[in-house]
């Protein structure tokens, strides 16, 4: 589910007009019955005059820079975000310090669905407030869940201001003066 809405987010950077993401992917459309077909695409070339949407991803000196000024969000699982568990690509356990925890693997039901938009809402309201204007920035562990968290924030519930920080706890953990909280919650 996250690569889905990762793949999604880089066609938006890339300013396609329009994006989603088919929740269950193939796999509920199989089980829906829906339509499919065995015919090969033939796709034709065009020149796609798309801007990138820079705006859209922060490096590390930004969070650096604004993470007193916003909202800054890790959308790891509780466990990852407390420091109980360390990931395998991250130097170190816990989360960038004054982050709150959304986690993105709450979203999805356990056949792999979107849970319900008011569901979603609840659960960003309870974590964010519900000012869709303030600045937010996401991150995880690589990327993935940041992704995803950034797609139903800014896609679906209408979170303006809302940046990725790709680089995220993996690039954070590396950085031996990058401070990391453990053990709290924020």
């Amino acid at each position: 589910l996250a690569d889905a809405a990762r793949v999604a987010d880089m066609l938006i950077y890339a300013g396609a007009p329009n994006a989603s993401v088919l929740s269950g992917g193939y796999d509920q459309w199989v089980r829906e019955k829906r339509d499919l077909s065995q015919t090969p695409a033939s796709p034709q070339a065009v020149t796609y005059p798309g801007k990138p949407r820079t705006q859209m991803f922060v490096s590390k000196k930004e969070v650096e820079k604004n993470k007193e000024k916003c909202t800054l969000v890790d959308a790891r699982t509780p466990e990852v975000y407390f420091g109980m568990v360390k990931e395998p690509f991250c130097a170190r356990a816990g989360h960038i310090p004054g982050a709150t925890c959304l986690p993105v693997p709450w979203m999805w039901t356990e056949q792999g669905l979107y849970k319900d938009t008011a569901e979603m809402s609840a659960m960003a309201k309870g974590v964010l407030g519900d000012d869709p204007s303030q600045e937010i920035l996401v991150y995880c562990g690589v990327g993935g869940y940041a992704a995803a968290a950034w797609f139903v924030l800014h896609e679906v519930l209408g979170y303006e201001n809302i940046k990725i920080y790709d680089g995220s706890a993996q690039e954070w953990t590396a950085d031996p003066q990058a401070p990391v909280s453990r053990y709290v919650w924020e």
